[in-house]
């Protein structure tokens, strides 16, 4: 992703076009911010993708449908600190909150994702491409 917003910075004009295996809604939502002009999924059928791109070298854009992000910013920081076993007070110290609020988050978390557990909730995250394994 760093790569294409730096594609994008410098030559405008050119068109960013995701092809990946990935297709989470998180990545979705990141080409979508950098103005890239396609995000296609490489297990498309041959004739899809090359319709896919003529439309795009046509048209300059494809528009990138994404979910809409269900967690906040600050819930997906949570998260992800959740993901490295990092405990609610260690968090709040982290992100200078209290304990309650972090606490609050977790709850909105479970309740958006429809999970009981923080490891259910981990377990959504990776899936959704909000946490990544490389990262942990």
């Amino acid at each position: 992703m760093v790569i294409g917003r730096k594609i994008k910075r410098k030559h405008p004009d050119i068109p960013l076009i995701f092809l990946t295996g990935f297709d989470l809604p998180e990545y979705r939502l990141q080409a979508k911010k950098m103005n890239a002009d396609g995000f296609l999924n490489k297990s498309m059928k041959p004739d899809d993708l090359r319709d896919a791109l003529q439309t795009i070298i046509k048209t300059g854009s494809s528009p990138i449908e994404s979910e809409i992000t269900i967690l906040t910013k600050q819930e997906k920081r949570v998260l992800v600190l959740l993901s490295k076993g990092y405990t609610q007070n260690y968090i709040a110290s982290e992100l200078s909150v209290s304990r309650r609020t972090i606490n609050n988050h977790v709850q909105a978390i479970h309740e958006k994702m429809q999970v009981n557990t923080s490891i259910e909730a981990i377990s959504e995250g990776i899936k959704l491409g909000i946490i990544s394994l490389l990262d942990n």
